[in-house]
């Protein structure tokens, strides 16, 4: 029997990339607005003011020297969680 596990095949799908560029950052700002305000409603808007011209950022003050990492589905170039579940759903009934 094969093995299934997301674990296993994670780099079949997925690549990780340290955020250590402006673009990158706001990539990962943008997520976290995205998750965070948006889809559970943690905080009502997001705060984009360190980055006027990154809309949609939720932004705080760890921010400025904390390590950042994105986790990107190879297919759609994605970043998000969405893709994550369907394939696990999709190795799960293999």
């Amino acid at each position: 029997m094969a093995d299934k596990s997301l674990a296993n095949h994670f780099h079949d799908y997925f690549s990780i990339h340290i955020a250590d560029t402006i673009e990158l950052k706001k990539d990962v700002f943008k997520l976290r607005c995205d998750v965070y305000c948006k889809e559970l409603g943690y905080e009502k808007t997001c705060n984009h003011s360190e980055f006027s011209d990154c809309e949609n950022c939720e932004i705080d003050i760890f921010d400025a020297y904390s390590k950042h990492i994105l986790i990107q589905h190879k297919t759609s170039g994605k970043y998000s969680d969405e893709k994550m579940a369907e394939i696990e759903k999709y190795l799960e009934h293999q």
